[in-house]
C-alpha cells in the first residue's frame, strides 16, 4: 500500500472513531446539546404534559400557573397533490405544508391537526396532536412556526415518544425574523416552546 493510501485510511478511521465516540455518549450529529434555554423550554413542555394529564380546564390562573390560551383543529382527506393546514392561534398562523410526495398513493384516509397555545411560567408552549398518530411521511412535512419570543437564535421542536413517554428532540432549526420551519417525519405529539 502506499504512502497516500495509509494517510486516507488513518484519516477515516478518524473519523469512524469520533462518530462511534458520539454514538456511544449518547450524543447524535442531528441533536444539540442541551442548553439552559432548552432545559427551560422542556421544563414548560413537561408542565403543560402534567396539566393536560390533570384535565386543567383552560381557564387563566390567578398564580400564574399552567393555562390553555387557545386551541384550534383542521381535517383534511389524504389526496396525490400538495396543500397546507392552517390554523390561527391567539391571532397567530401555524402552517403545516405537506408535499405531493409526503403520503401514500394507497393511503387515503383523514389527518387530524389539534393545536393548543399554553401559557407556563417558563413561557408560552404550542402543543400540537397530529393524528393518525404513527403515521409516516414518504417526504417529511413542514411546520411554520411563528414565535414571539425569538428574532433570531435556534429552536428545538419535541415530540413524545409513545413507547418510552419521553420528549425527543425531532428537528432544529434557525429563527428568522420570528419564524422557524421544521421538518416532521411523521405524526405524533409534537411541542414548542416560545
Amino acid at each position: 500500500m502506499g504512502k497516500r493510501m495509509i494517510k486516507v485510511l488513518l484519516g477515516l478511521s478518524g473519523i469512524t472513531v469520533l462518530v462511534v465516540a458520539l454514538f456511544l455518549s449518547g450524543c447524535s450529529l442531528k441533536s444539540p446539546l442541551m442548553s439552559d434555554v432548552e432545559n427551560n423550554d422542556l421544563e414548560a413542555i413537561l408542565s403543560v404534559d402534567q396539566a393536560k394529564e390533570a384535565g386543567t380546564d383552560g381557564l387563566a390562573k390567578p398564580d400564574g400557573s399552567v393555562y390553555l390560551i387557545a386551541s384550534s383543529s383542521k381535517r383534511h382527506e389524504f389526496d396525490d397533490d400538495d396543500f397546507s393546514l392552517s390554523l390561527i392561534l391567539d391571532g397567530q398562523e401555524i402552517v403545516f405544508s405537506f408535499p405531493e410526495d409526503a403520503i401514500d398513493d394507497d393511503d387515503d384516509s383523514e389527518i387530524e391537526i389539534i393545536a393548543e397555545k399554553w401559557n407556563t411560567v417558563n413561557g408560552p408552549v404550542f402543543y400540537y396532536i397530529c393524528l393518525p398518530s404513527g403515521l409516516v411521511f414518504e417526504e417529511p412535512i413542514t411546520l411554520k412556526q411563528p414565535l414571539r419570543n425569538y428574532d433570531n437564535g435556534v429552536k428545538n421542536l419535541y415530540w413524545k415518544d409513545p413507547v418510552t413517554n419521553k420528549w425527543i428532540v425531532e428537528d432544529f432549526e434557525s429563527v428568522v425574523s420570528g419564524v422557524v420551519k421544521f421538518k416532521i417525519s411523521h405524526f405524533s405529539k409534537y411541542a414548542i416552546s416560545d
